[in-house]
């Protein structure tokens, strides 16, 4: 990864870690027909401190990937100890994108995953111009990808995108992560029970 994809990819962490606590589900993206009951297990792909510049560290990311891990729960999947090959890989990235009030388009963005991505996908960001003296603002996403592991194929994206904010407190940020994480795995379409 490039020091400017690794700069922007920190840039974005700090503003996602700032967003308010207003979160929308925006992506819900499945390949079809796919049965989770055939998945057992699952495992984080691997995020390397190194790629994460303050105010985003590995306590932020333990604090989504706990709670990943409790909704997969309870859906009946088990995380991979160090010594099990995982049936189901989870990605985690960021993205801003700049947006308009009056007309809700998008500039163009790319997507910074934490983890190495070696699967198949065929998902491309929005692209399209701003609009005049509207308002604009930024939008912070999170995204997760939930993958096949012996297919190296995505068999689903999910996203959760909230507008950034104000600055706020660190209690707030913990409690947006987790709140983040809780509405997209309400559409999350896997089981295993």
């Amino acid at each position: 990864m490039t020091m400017k994809k690794l700069s922007m990819l920190f840039a974005i962490a700090i503003i996602l870690c700032s967003c308010s606590s207003s979160f929308q589900v925006t992506g819900n993206e499945m390949t079809p027909n796919v049965d989770y009951k055939q998945y057992k297990t699952f495992k984080f792909i691997k995020v390397e401190p190194s790629n994460l510049m303050p105010p985003l560290n590995m306590d932020y990311v333990a604090i989504v990937q706990n709670t990943m891990k409790d909704r997969m729960a309870e859906r009946g999947f088990v995380y991979a100890s160090d010594t099990t090959v995982p049936d189901l890989l989870i990605n985690l990235g960021f993205m801003v994108e700049k947006k308009t009030a009056a007309d809700d388009v998008t500039s163009p963005a790319e997507a910074y995953f934490l983890g190495d991505m070696d699967y198949s996908w065929t998902i491309s960001p929005k692209q399209s111009s701003l609009a005049g003296n509207q308002r604009t603002y930024k939008q912070g996403i999170i995204l997760f990808d939930i993958v096949d592991k012996n297919k190296k194929s995505l068999l689903w994206r999910g996203s959760v995108t909230s507008e950034l904010g104000e600055r706020i407190n660190e209690a707030q940020r913990e409690t947006n992560l987790i709140i983040a994480v809780n509405q997209l795995f309400s559409v999350f379409p896997g089981t295993n029970k």
